[in-house]
């Protein structure tokens, strides 16, 4: 599967600072959004670094439609898309 983030509001919840940086790199180098607070704005896309903390967040994410996805596989499918 590929990934076409252009144009798409994602908010992250990774909190490795490295990891975080070079995923807000690739997805502005594409045209996507960070936004930081997605209680504020619309998100179409929550990307997270699997923790027993933010479950609640997901949670709640699922019950707004939001997408949500590992940040393992987000990279997947980001190389795939940069590939193509």
């Amino acid at each position: 599967e590929i990934m076409n983030i252009l144009r798409k509001n994602i908010t992250l919840l990774i909190d490795n600072d490295a990891a975080r940086e070079r995923v807000i790199r690739n997805i502005k180098l594409n045209g996507g959004n960070i936004i930081e607070n997605f209680e504020e704005e619309k998100v179409d896309l929550i990307v997270y670094q699997p923790s027993s903390k933010i479950t609640n967040i997901l949670d709640k994410a699922k019950k707004d439609n939001i997408n949500t996805i590992s940040l393992g596989v987000f990279n997947k499918m980001l190389m795939n898309w940069l590939i193509k």
